[in-house]
């Protein structure tokens, strides 16, 4: 059974990196490798103003622009 990284919490992510045998389980070892880069490099909130929250979502060529409405 493979395990479901996108269920794991970025900590859990960093322990499992830790401790995988990377020859033994070569294809489990590059899955995590990408899920920890798409967690790192996903969401960066660039400014937050009482009104409106922008968020950056990088390597995927979307730009997301929240607004909240006091």
């Amino acid at each position: 059974m493979e395990p479901k990284y996108e269920t794991y919490s970025f900590e859990e992510l960093l322990d499992v990196r830790k401790h995988i045998d990377k020859d033994a389980f070569p294809e489990r070892s590059e899955k995590l490798e990408i899920e920890i880069k798409l967690r790192q490099s996903m969401t960066k909130v660039i400014s937050t103003l009482n009104t409106i929250t922008v968020i950056d979502i990088e390597d995927t060529g979307v730009h997301l622009k929240i607004i909240k409405k006091i």
